[in-house]
């Protein structure tokens, strides 16, 4: 079997290697197909159609993101809530329109943003598209 990969070399900041270590982690696969995945979902995006194979790894790559910003959005609005003085906030998921898909991916979805927020001890629920966070 002939391979066609060719090899290439990739210089970037300490950080963003971490960043995208943790993702491949977290996604069960090496740094390079993560890396590859990402491209190919930047570029499928450029096309007009593209196949069914596709577009669900693009939308399973997409929601390996989304754990990650909704993680984001979480302990910046904690941030916000601490520095105007209140001891909860309503985090608006909006955004990331989980109205739109079943619960056992909803739940998929929002696992790393609550996980973090038992492991540092804060109370939460959800409403709707929204947790409440308490601290």
């Amino acid at each position: 079997m002939s391979r066609d990969i060719a090899p290439f070399g990739l210089r970037m900041k300490a950080d963003l290697k971490e960043r995208l270590d943790k993702s491949a982690k977290e996604n069960k696969q090496s740094l390079n197909a993560e890396l590859i995945a990402r491209l190919e979902s930047t570029l499928a995006n450029t096309e007009k159609f593209i196949s069914a194979e596709k577009a669900r790894e693009a939308a399973a790559h997409a929601r390996s993101q989304i754990k990650e910003r909704i993680l984001a959005k979480c302990f910046r609005d904690i941030n916000e809530g601490i520095q105007v003085g209140i001891n909860d906030i309503y985090l608006n998921l909006s955004e990331f329109r989980l109205d739109e898909v079943d619960e056992d991916v909803f739940d998929e979805l929002v696992s790393l943003a609550v996980n973090k927020l038992d492991e540092l001890g804060y109370e939460h629920e959800f409403f709707d598209a929204s947790i409440h966070v308490k601290f």
